[in-house]
């Protein structure tokens, strides 16, 4: 069953008109709903919650008639990353997250869809940036 907080969540995420926190918030309900043995309640939420953001996507067809875009694909790929082990370990444990979020939908879970980079000038983030778009194809 839902709590009480994560029902105020979903209502003050739908009146104040923010899709991306109401869809958290009914996904945790899912998951909430999962792990507390409703398993076919669970799937169908995140099923509902899957076909509604299908729905609300608009797809922009982008052209390059004009030259504006510099469109390429990424060639960089993990062997080409230098980085600490722990470093290529949280990249790796992402990559495989992403790569079997088929398994964590069906707990109601969804894969991390954001990822912050930090650091000074110089030391890489582009090219990991680079190196996830190349893996994730």
């Amino acid at each position: 069953m839902a709590t009480g907080e994560q029902i105020k969540a979903l209502i003050k995420a739908h009146y104040d008109g923010d899709s991306e926190r109401f869809k958290t918030a009914a996904l945790r309900i899912a998951a909430s709903e999962t792990r507390s043995g409703h398993t076919a309640l669970g799937r169908d939420l995140v099923t509902l919650v899957e076909s509604a953001s299908k729905r609300g996507a608009a797809v922009l067809s982008l052209t390059n008639k004009d030259g504006l875009f510099d469109i390429s694909m990424p060639s960089v790929g993990m062997r080409d990353l230098v980085v600490s082990d722990s470093l290529n370990a949280k990249i790796e444990r992402m990559l495989r997250e992403y790569w079997q979020r088929d398994k964590l939908s069906c707990y109601g879970l969804s894969c991390r869809r954001k990822v912050l980079l930090e650091g000074a000038p110089g030391t890489g983030k582009s090219m990991t940036a680079s190196v996830i778009a190349h893996e994730l194809s």
